[in-house]
C-alpha cells in the first residue's frame, strides 16, 4: 500500500481493532490530514487562477516536466534573471 491515508489505507485502518487512546489519536490525525488536503487544494486553485505575471515563471513552464507550481518555485529561487551574465 502506497498511501495509508488514501481510500485503501483508510479501509485498512478502519478494519483494525485499535484500542483507545490510539484510536482517538488516529481519528484526530485523519481529520487533520483531511483539513490539510482541503487547504492544499484551495491554495493550488488560487495559484492556478492567479494571473501569471512573472515572465520567468511562464517561460520556465515551457520546459517539459515543469508545471505551474515548479515554474513559480524556480522563478522565486532564480529571482531577477538579468543578474546572471549571458556568456
Amino acid at each position: 500500500m502506497s498511501d495509508l491515508f488514501g481510500t485503501g489505507g483508510r479501509e485498512l485502518l478502519a478494519s483494525l481493532a485499535i484500542p483507545k487512546p490510539w484510536s482517538q489519536t488516529l481519528a484526530v490525525t485523519l481529520r487533520m490530514v483531511d483539513e490539510l488536503e482541503l487547504e492544499i487544494t484551495r491554495i493550488e486553485q488560487s495559484f492556478r487562477t492567479a494571473p501569471v505575471d512573472h515572465p520567468t515563471a511562464a517561460l520556465l513552464r515551457t520546459i517539459p516536466g515543469v508545471s505551474w507550481i515548479l515554474g513559480y518555485t524556480l522563478a522565486a529561487e532564480i529571482g531577477d534573471i538579468t543578474r546572471f551574465s549571458s556568456g
